[in-house]
C-alpha cells in the first residue's frame, strides 16, 4: 500500500485536510515450535572447533588362575574412539542505515521519529532470530530424514487395521482413530525394542540401546492435533511440533518452480525475461516461473498441516536432544557514522556453525515410517 497522501478540503478544493497522527506500531516475531532452542551448546570465537568423542564397550576374556593367555605386562587398549568435530565456519552481517537528518523531515516531532528510528534497529535482531530459525531448522529436519535409519513401517491402510472402507460417519471416525490408536500403540512397541543395546542404529557401529528420554519425536504441526482430539496418548516419548513446511527434500539441480517449490536458502530469487525479482527466506514458497539454482530449493511434504488419515506415507524423525549442536561465534553490534551524506550504518555480525554437517555419529539418528497409500 502506497504511502498517504493528504484529502482536498470537501468544501475548499484548493486545500488539503491534516494528516491526524502517525501511528507506529512494531509487532515482533515469536516462535512456539522450535527445534533449534536448546541446540545451541556454546559461544566461542573465530573459527573455534569442538570435538565431541565416542566410546564403545569393553571386552571379556574367559578365566581361570591358571590362565597365561596375557599377564599384567599385556595391553589392553579400549576400542579406539571415534571423533566428530564441529567448526564454526559460517557468519552473517545484517545491515541497515538510518538517517539521522534527512529523514526526519517525514515526522512531526522527535519522539516519533526517534521511535521510528528504535524500531529499525530492533529488527536487526529479530531478522537474526528469523534467519537461524529458518535455515536451521530446515537444514536438521532435511538432513534427518535423509540420513535416519527406519526403525519399523507401521501400516494404517483400512485393510490391514482390520477394517472395511468407512462408510457412515461413525464408520468413518472409527477409522480414523483407529489409525492414530494403532500408530501410538506400534511405535510404542518399536521404540522398546531399542532399550536393548545394539550395534545397529548409530553411524560408529558401537554398542549402544536408545534412551527415550533423550530422543524427541519430530511431528509435523496438525498431526499432534489429531492425537489429542482422539485422546491417544503419545506420553511415552518427548514430541515436539514444527511447521509442516519445512519438511521436504532438497533440489539437487536448478530448475523453475511451479508455485509449489519452497526457498532452502535466503536471498534473491529472479523470473525469466523479468526484472522483477523477490527476496526470500528459507521455507518460503518460490512463485511460480522464478528461478532456482542448485540447491537452492526444495520439494515440501505438505502443503497444508497433515494428520494420519492422508493417502500418502509418512515420515517422522526422532532426534537425540544433543545430536546437531550449534556453536554460536561472537555477536557484535557496530556502527559507523558518514559524515559526508549525514547517516549512520549499523551492522549486527554473528557466526555459527552450519548445522546441516553436525549430526553426531553416536547418537542414533531413527525414522519412522507410515504405510498408508
Amino acid at each position: 500500500m502506497a504511502y498517504p497522501t493528504l484529502n482536498a478540503n470537501s468544501v475548499f478544493a484548493s486545500l488539503n485536510n491534516q494528516i491526524i497522527s502517525i501511528q507506529l506500531y512494531d509487532v515482533g516475531i515469536e516462535y512456539d515450535a522450535d527445534i533449534i532452542r536448546d541446540r545451541i551448546v556454546d559461544g566461542t570465537m573465530y573459527g573455534d572447533t569442538k570435538v565431541y568423542v565416542d566410546t564403545d564397550i569393553l571386552r571379556t576374556y574367559a578365566w581361570s588362575h591358571t590362565d597365561s593367555t596375557y599377564n599384567v605386562l599385556t595391553h589392553k587398549r579400549p576400542p579406539l574412539p571415534a571423533v566428530d568435530t564441529i567448526l564454526i565456519d559460517t557468519y552473517r552481517q545484517i545491515p541497515v542505515t538510518i538517517d539521522n537528518y534527512l529523514t526526519k523531515q517525514a515526522w512531526m516531532d522527535e519522539g516519533t521519529f526517534s521511535q521510528f528510528n528504535s524500531v529499525i534497529l530492533g529488527w536487526m535482531t529479530t531478522t537474526r532470530k528469523v534467519y537461524e530459525h529458518t535455515k536451521f531448522t530446515i537444514d536438521i529436519l532435511t538432513n534427518a530424514v535423509a540420513n535416519a535409519t527406519s526403525i519399523g513401517t507401521i501400516s494404517l491402510k483400512a485393510a490391514d487395521l482390520g477394517t472395511g472402507a468407512a462408510g457412515t460417519p461413525i464408520e468413518l471416525n472409527m477409522l480414523q482413530k483407529t489409525r492414530y490408536v494403532t500408530f501410538a500403540r506400534k511405535l510404542k512397541a518399536l521404540l522398546k525394542e531399542l532399550n536393548e543395546a545394539s550395534r545397529s542404529y548409530n553411524d560408529n557401529g558401537f554398542m549402544k540401546n536408545v534412551k527415550m528420554s533423550d530422543f524427541e519425536l519430530i511431528l509435523p504441526v496438525g498431526i499432534k492435533d489429531g492425537f489429542d482430539a482422539y485422546e491417544v496418548s503419545l506420553d511415552f516419548i518427548n514430541t515436539k511440533e514444527v511447521h509442516w513446511k519445512f519438511f521436504g527434500s532438497v533440489i539437487a539441480g536448478s530448475g523453475t518452480s511451479d508455485g509449489t517449490k519452497r526457498s532452502y536458502i535466503e536471498g534473491t530469487f529472479t523470473k525469466a525475461a523479468s526484472a522483477d525479482p523477490i527476496y526470500l527466506f528459507p521455507g518460503d514458497i518460490v512463485p511460480n516461473a522464478y528461478l532456482y539454482g542448485a540447491s537452492e530449493a526444495y520439494t515440501p511434504t505438505y502443503t497444508a498441516a497433515p494428520d494420519l488419515n492422508l493417502t500418502v506415507d509418512l515420515t517422522f524423525p526422532i532426534i537425540g536432544k544433543r545430536d546437531y549442536p550449534i556453536l554460536s561465534a561472537f555477536s557484535v553490534a557496530t556502527s559507523f557514522f558518514n559524515p559526508k551524506d549525514l547517516v549512520v550504518n549499523h551492522y549486527l555480525t554473528f557466526g555459527y556453525s552450519n548445522p546441516v554437517n553436525n549430526h553426531l555419529a553416536g547418537i542414533p539418528l531413527l525414522k519412522v515410517v507410515t504405510d498408508q497409500a
